[in-house]
């Protein structure tokens, strides 16, 4: 068995695919679209640590959420709160429809 400075002296290997996350137990893999979505899907909830969120960026059609998961655009100021840190309905205003 090849060695790798592993405290074990085992091979380490990446059980995860390309496009998914490997969690801090390094069995769990997760979608990468899981990462930093407000839900813990990992063991530990380390999809959700900012250390693996900051960089993460939402695409055009979303809403990125203060705590960096992003939700669907059209889901900001609907009266719901659908960022767990309810930044999704801050700064919204009150709009009044008038009908002619």
């Amino acid at each position: 068995m090849q060695s790798w400075g592993c405290l074990n002296r085992t091979q380490s290997i990446n059980p995860c695919l390309h496009l998914e996350f490997q969690c801090k137990d390094l069995i769990t893999c997760i979608n990468l679209d899981w990462l930093c979505d407000g839900e813990a899907d990992c063991p530990g909830g380390d999809d959700e640590h900012l250390a693996n969120c900051k960089n993460k960026t939402c695409r055009d059609d979303q809403f990125q959420c203060d705590n960096l998961s992003c939700i669907a655009g059209q889901l900001t100021c609907n009266g719901v709160a659908d960022c767990t840190d309810r930044s999704d309905e801050r700064n919204c205003g009150k709009f009044k429809l008038f009908s002619k």
